[in-house]
């Protein structure tokens, strides 16, 4: 137990499981966890599930996040998870695959505004812009793991985003965020969950800067760049930040991994995208559809577009 100057008391565990039972981890479609993403859980186990998973995208973040509760449902347990509104649906296949459909492992999809989070469930699924309702979990006093997927969306730490996940977790003993990119800009942005995960360590924001990161003159004042000693850094959350790349564990994954996810569009794009799609209908199906390759090709675009629109928020 770690006693802050402020009065807090942060409780420190590590959460230790023979080895057989990561053998014992088979998912329902009878895959199983790869070595390194035991690996990863067996660092997360190491740091008491208080660190950031940024190995690279496509890597399994979330398989390794998921196969921690399953492994600790009576430490983790209930659960939230937040997460940008376009991968809901995918998390919660991935917590039926890896975890099961078991009354452990009940799961909520928070899906609107007007809905809260209800006692009885272990996981909660919610959104950064849900998760600033302050009352959405008034009804669950028991939390005890935050689960950040995508963390680079809290990047600023002054933003009501991050204000919103540091509410809640800031009395909570299991933090993960998750990022293939947890920097996008400038070191400066790694700060907000890092202060989550050690803020014993990252305190404070301008210390963290002063100490860590390397600024130059501009037209508009100092601007924030990268990491002034990336050793040092290195160094000093080695144990917090676990980061592989494919390459560095390409040995363990096979030559093609190809799956495909259902995607949630966002509903402010639905209309949009419905009515693009009954013009490509029309276009295609017309009597002169070869002259109209040009509108097609031009739709087609059209199309992509709202789709990636969608995965903005």
């Amino acid at each position: 137990i770690v006693k802050l100057t402020c009065g807090h008391l942060m409780n420190f565990e590590l959460l230790i499981r023979e080895e057989s039972a990561y053998d014992s981890l088979i998912f329902s479609d009878g895959c199983k966890p790869r070595p390194y993403q035991i690996e990863a859980m067996k660092f997360g186990e190491n740091a008491g599930c208080k660190f950031i998973i940024a190995d690279e995208q496509g890597l399994g973040k979330t398989i390794e996040a998921l196969c921690l509760f399953k492994l600790h449902p009576e430490k983790l347990l209930p659960a939230v998870i937040t997460c940008p509104t376009t991968i809901k649906v995918q998390i919660m296949r991935e917590i039926l695959r890896i975890c099961g459909n078991g009354p452990e492992f009940l799961t909520q999809v928070i899906s609107s505004g007007k809905e809260k989070a209800m006692p009885g469930f272990k996981i909660y699924i919610i959104t950064y812009d849900m998760l600033k309702k302050e009352d959405v979990f008034q009804f669950v006093p028991d939390i005890k793991t935050i689960v950040i997927d995508e963390c680079q969306k809290i990047k600023n730490h002054l933003s009501d985003r991050a204000k919103a996940v540091q509410r809640i977790a800031k009395d909570l003993d299991h933090i993960i965020p998750m990022s293939g990119t947890p920097i996008k800009n400038h070191a400066g942005e790694y700060f907000t969950v890092l202060n989550l995960v050690a803020p014993t360590r990252f305190p404070h924001y301008q210390t963290y800067l002063d100490q860590h990161c390397c600024a130059e003159e501009g037209n508009y004042g100092a601007k924030i760049t990268g990491l002034r000693n990336p050793a040092r850094f290195h160094e000093l959350t080695k144990d917090i930040i676990i980061r592989r790349t494919k390459a560095e564990v390409l040995k363990d994954l096979p030559s093609l991994d190809r799956k495909f996810f259902h995607v949630e569009l966002d509903p402010k794009l639905n209309k949009a995208y419905a009515k693009a799609l009954e013009e490509l209908d029309e276009l295609i199906y017309a009597e002169d559809s070869f002259e109209n390759s040009g509108l097609i090709i031009a739709v087609y675009s059209k199309m992509r577009h709202i789709t990636g629109l969608s995965k903005i928020p």
